[in-house]
């Protein structure tokens, strides 16, 4: 930062020089304000959103069980915030950063459980005979979708698109292509625009997008891969998803129509990246060594370029990780 001497000279100009006394008042004033600016500038350049300071809130075995935890950053110490009898993964923050969606399977099947980012106020939201599971919520956090394998009358049992009204409690089934697969949806800014993976074959699938109410959906990607878990980021300007093939699987970028793709993690196994709250980065769940259940989470810029950064590794599994949203102001 380079300061404005002019402000400081202002302070000492005298009145007339058979007048000793300073006319400081008002250009004190002037120079309050500019330290004042000043202040406020160098604290927000001092701290500006990281990866290695965030919370994030993630699923992990290193405690036997799988439960979730949030943590602080590389440094932070991790707390379980899942219930101790739940067998719980695939936590989804709420878009204020104030309280996680997961799933459970304490009972034997999936069902969506809501609590507090403390790990308060534990309760079950969706449960069915049947499984309920991959939760996401709409940006304005009125609406909550997940997989349901509930039929209908005399439907037959598969994986299907649902949403639940959070305001009046309400499920309803959407009007969209089946995925074929454990897929779920990932919300566009709008509200109403959805990203999916659509199983197109043995080991292959697509992923696809379209609205909530519209079965015309188009392909965003066509690859002799699988390509699954898509997610937005929070400007709108990109989508992020993994490609996975007999060989690897890699974090890939491109437009939210598949335009200007680049791939971002190469070479190992990488999958189900989340963005930033600032668009710039990604987490992802990558495989730490030879063992499959071995698995740490790590980060990327997604512009691409530059070493990976471990954010939570050690022995067991630790996955589905997302960074707290940034939390609207008071």
């Amino acid at each position: 930062m380079t300061i404005d001497w002019r402000y400081v000279d202002l302070v000492t100009t005298r009145v007339s020089d058979d007048d000793p006394r300073m006319r400081i008042r008002s250009h004190t004033a002037r120079f309050s304000s500019w330290v004042i600016a000043a202040s406020l500038l160098a604290a927000c350049s001092a701290s500006p959103w990281s990866p290695e300071d965030a919370d994030i809130v993630y699923s992990s075995t290193h405690e036997g069980s799988t439960a979730i935890y949030v943590q602080r950053g590389v440094r932070g110490t991790p707390v379980r915030i899942s219930p101790v009898d739940a067998v719980a993964n695939y936590p989804v923050w709420a878009p204020d950063g104030e309280s996680v969606a997961f799933q459970d399977r304490r009972s034997g099947k999936f069902d969506i459980w809501w609590m507090r980012a403390d790990g308060t106020q534990a309760r079950a939201i969706v449960s069915d005979p049947d499984h309920d599971y991959l939760p996401a919520f709409s940006p304005d956090g009125t609406r909550l979708s997940f997989v349901s394998w509930r039929a209908q009358s005399d439907d037959e049992r598969r994986a299907r698109h649902h949403v639940l009204d959070l305001r009046t409690g309400e499920t309803r089934r959407l009007d969209v292509p089946e995925p074929g697969t454990s897929a779920g949806l990932a919300w566009a800014a709008d509200g109403r625009t959805v990203f999916s993976t659509r199983k197109i074959g043995e080991g292959a699938a697509d992923i696809v997008c379209g609205t909530i109410d519209d079965r015309a959906w188009k392909n965003v990607t066509d690859d002799v891969a699988y390509d699954g878990s898509p997610v937005v980021s929070p400007d709108g300007r990109w989508i992020a998803f993994y490609s996975e093939d007999a060989a690897s699987s890699r974090i890939i970028v491109s437009r939210p129509d598949g335009s200007e793709r680049r791939v971002v993690v190469d070479g190992g196994h990488a999958w189900y990246p989340h963005w930033s709250p600032d668009s710039q980065w990604l987490l992802y769940t990558a495989q730490a060594g030879p063992d499959t259940k071995d698995l740490d989470l790590c980060a990327v810029r997604a512009e691409g370029g530059g070493s990976p950064i471990t954010i939570v590794g050690g022995p067991g599994r630790q996955s589905e990780g997302s960074w707290r949203p940034r939390r609207p102001n008071p």
